[in-house]
């Protein structure tokens, strides 16, 4: 299929990661502008634009009570809430850029990766405990996930260690691949997600046996997504389109053809009918799983007035200002006021 313009054009820069929150009607994206944009998926809208970070956001997770997390390649964490403009916390300790955040499943911890090498844990439910760290890598970390029963936290690195930690202090377990480490996911099942720059999706179960090994063209990959019901694995790289991986066959069923290479992050709808990935173009886009098609019509798009212009050179510039600010006296409800009459 080929991707048509179904962008949400908001960012001045690659669009570095995105999630969708457990409301099922807003999706959040953070991009190297260093800024994060929170969306609703129905209009298309950029409900508000927020700023804590000193440059790109490199990671972004859901919390509970419509809450999420973000972790910058400045080392903070901020932690947002509600329809504040400042964050609820800000957590720092990383010595080095934050790669991939996790909340545990029972919402006791957040877990933040850095290129420090060490991995933090940080306490949700009680801020006053202490933090733990964890430095078992001896590279950048670039992947993190909990374990479904919330007993152990998976992680990968830049040196393709996969390593799975208990938090009750037993030790820890490892497998060493010929490749570094650029994600890495698990399914609701407990098996093992990871992205190589060898072009490999390599999946694993708890014990760290491989049992499947799913090969790519064109290179390194740089995205990973589970499906909500474990089914379907998507992956993207540096010249690698969206892949969708039957996770039963263990293999590719169909690619996405879209425009945005590299892409940068994957993250699948809370359905999982609908898939978004963003990349080097600066637009988050929206796919049909079961199609590989554009899902739905341009999510920044200020409307009919807007597209009965697309030659006019003001309305192609106006692309990149759509996702904020609306055209008509009522768009009020973006980020940015309406521009009517100006």
């Amino acid at each position: 299929a080929q991707g048509g313009e179904n962008g949400l054009r908001g960012h001045g820069g690659p669009v570095r990661a995105i999630i969708a929150l457990p409301d099922a009607a807003t999706m959040v994206s953070g991009g190297f502008d260093s800024a994060i944009i929170v969306w609703d998926i129905a209009t298309g809208a950029a409900r508000r634009v927020l700023r804590i970070h000193d440059s790109t956001v490199n990671a972004l997770v859901p919390l509970a009570d419509g809450c999420f997390a973000s972790g910058g390649e400045d080392a903070k964490i901020a932690i947002w809430c509600g329809d504040a403009p400042a964050p609820a916390r800000l957590l720092e300790g990383h010595q080095g850029p934050i790669a991939a955040l996790a909340v545990s499943p029972d919402g006791q911890w957040l877990a933040s990766a850095s290129w420090d090498r060490t991995l933090r844990l940080w306490p949700l439910q009680r801020p006053a405990d202490p933090v733990r760290v964890v430095t078992e890598h001896a590279a950048p970390i670039n992947g993190l996930a909990f374990t479904p029963d919330a007993a152990a936290i998976v992680s990968g690195s830049y040196a393709g260690q996969i390593r799975v930690t208990p938090l009750n202090g037993a030790p820890a377990r490892q497998v060493q691949i010929a490749a570094a480490i650029n994600g890495l996911a698990l399914a609701p099942d407990g098996r093992i997600v990871a992205t190589g720059a060898d072009g490999r999706v390599r999946i694993f179960d708890l014990d760290l046996a491989v049992k499947t090994e799913i090969a790519l063209p064109d290179g390194p990959l740089t995205a990973i997504a589970v499906s909500p019901d474990g089914r379907t694995i998507a992956a993207a790289g540096m010249r690698t389109p969206v892949t969708l991986i039957d996770v039963v066959s263990a293999q590719p069923k169909s690619r996405i053809l879209g425009p945005g290479l590299p892409i940068w992050s994957l993250a699948f709808s809370r359905d999982g009918a609908g898939l978004f990935s963003g990349g080097a173009d600066r637009a988050v886009r929206r796919w049909d799983t079961a199609t590989g098609q554009p899902a739905g019509e341009a999510m920044s798009s200020p409307g009919d007035v807007l597209r009965a212009r697309a030659n006019d050179p003001g309305a192609r510039v106006f692309r990149a200002c759509a996702a904020c600010h609306g055209i008509t006296a009522d768009d009020t409800g973006r980020a940015g006021p309406s521009l009517h009459g100006i």
